[in-house]
């Protein structure tokens, strides 16, 4: 299996770094995509991230990854605007492949039009982003709907790990 982890500027540090470790334990074969390949990115909290993007937006292709995984922090408002990542989201969704947002990465699922209709949890700061987009905003750690995992913020991170435990097998 394959993952496409979507990070840019100001991303929460911790929804890089554990997302990728759980996946990397599972045997799943993760890519990290930005707006520059490998030029490191500098999270919000001002750490300049060790795992540095080794693919560029425009590489994108949802025929080649079973995940897409969209971090939080601030980094979804701006990873939201480029035109790759909003048609890669929205075929993910499409096909049925698993979209894991956490936080702030609802904002991503807004802008690529996939937020309708759906059950989501994120950070509350964009409550009614996800609202106004269409979807059921649910409080609580993390909300499975179909192949869209939410997951409310980094510390809902220990219920987060037991449904990627189910959805991925132990």
């Amino acid at each position: 299996m394959r993952a496409a982890m979507l990070i840019g500027p100001l991303v929460d540090e911790y929804e890089v770094v554990v997302p990728w470790s759980l996946l990397k334990a599972k045997g799943v074969e993760v890519d990290i995509f930005s707006f520059e390949k490998e030029k490191p990115v500098k999270g919000k909290r001002g750490v300049e991230l060790e795992l540095l993007p080794n693919k560029s937006f425009e590489e994108l292709s949802s025929e080649e990854y079973d995940i897409a995984v969209i971090p939080g922090g601030f980094a979804p408002d701006k990873v939201r605007r480029d035109p790759n990542v909003k048609r890669f989201v929205k075929e993910m969704v499409e096909r049925g492949k698993l979209v894991i947002s956490i936080c702030h990465g609802g904002w991503v699922l807004v802008s690529a039009g996939v937020a309708k209709g759906r059950r989501l949890t994120g950070s509350a700061g964009i409550w009614d982003d996800l609202r106004n987009a269409g979807a059921e905003v649910v409080d609580a750690p993390v909300v499975v709907d179909g192949n869209v995992i939410s997951v409310r913020t980094w510390r809902d991170f220990p219920d987060f790990v037991k449904v990627l435990d189910e959805v991925l097998g132990k």
